[in-house]
C-alpha cells in the first residue's frame, strides 16, 4: 500500500485497546485512527472511519465479533478483518471465517503474528495459522461425506491437501518452501487460489 495501513481497534478492555494501538503505532505503515469498546461502536466506527483494517475482539457487548463482522462486510466489503481473540475453538473459527474474516489471531500469540496478520489482509491476502488451516481442511473433509454437498465442490489436489496439512501441523514457512520445494511467492499464490476455493465454496 502506498499510504499507511488505517486501523481500527474494537476491544472492550481499555488496557488491551492501548497495548494493541501502542503495538501498531510503533510501525511506519501503520496508523490506528480510533478505537471502539463495543460491536455497536466498532461497526459505527468503521461505517464512519472507513478503515482499511478493523481488528477486532470476537466477544464484546452488544453485538459479537462475528456480528460486526457479517453486518459490516454487506455494507463495505473492502474494509478487512483480523479477529483477535482468546477462543480457540474451532466452531469459533468456522464461524468468523464464514462472516468473512480474513485472519484469526489468538491473544497470546507474539505481537509480529498480529503485525503479520493486518499487513496481509490490508494487501488482499489471508493470514492463517495452524488452528484456521485444521478447521478449513477438518470441513472440507467433513463436506466431502456428505453426496449431496460434495457434488458441487471442486476437490482440492493433493499438493493443496498437503500445503494446508503443514499449515495445520505448525510448519513454518521455510520449512513448508524446503517440504514442497517451492518459492515462497509461489506457496503464497497457491494458498490463495485454495482459500478463495475455499471461501466461495465451503463458508458461503
Amino acid at each position: 500500500m502506498t499510504h499507511p495501513i488505517r486501523i481500527l481497534i474494537a476491544d472492550d478492555h481499555m488496557m488491551v485497546r492501548h497495548a494493541l494501538s501502542q503495538i501498531c503505532t510503533t510501525e511506519p505503515d501503520m496508523q490506528v485512527i480510533g478505537q471502539a469498546a463495543n460491536g455497536q461502536e466498532a461497526y459505527c466506527l468503521a461505517l464512519l472511519l472507513q478503515p482499511d483494517v478493523l481488528v477486532m475482539d470476537l466477544s464484546m457487548p452488544m453485538i459479537d465479533g462475528v456480528q460486526v463482522a457479517r453486518h459490516l462486510l454487506v455494507d463495505n466489503p473492502t474494509i478487512k478483518i483480523v479477529m483477535l481473540t482468546v477462543c480457540c475453538e474451532e466452531r469459533y473459527v468456522l464461524e468468523a471465517l464464514k462472516a468473512g474474516v480474513r485472519a484469526y489471531v489468538v491473544k497470546d500469540a507474539e505481537s509480529e503474528t498480529l503485525l503479520q496478520a493486518i499487513r496481509a489482509v490490508a494487501s488482499g491476502e489471508w493470514k492463517i495459522d495452524a488452528l484456521v488451516a485444521r478447521t478449513l481442511l477438518d470441513e472440507y473433509r467433513h463436506q466431502q461425506t456428505d453426496p449431496v454437498v460434495s457434488s458441487g465442490l471442486t476437490r482440492l489436489s493433493a499438493f493443496d491437501l498437503k500445503l494446508l496439512e503443514l499449515i495445520a501441523e505448525g510448519h513454518d514457512q521455510h520449512a513448508i518452501m524446503s517440504e514442497l520445494d517451492l518459492p515462497d511467492v509461489m506457496v503464497r499464490q497457491r494458498l490463495a487460489l485454495i482459500l478463495t476455493r475455499l471461501y466461495d465454496e465451503i463458508l458461503n
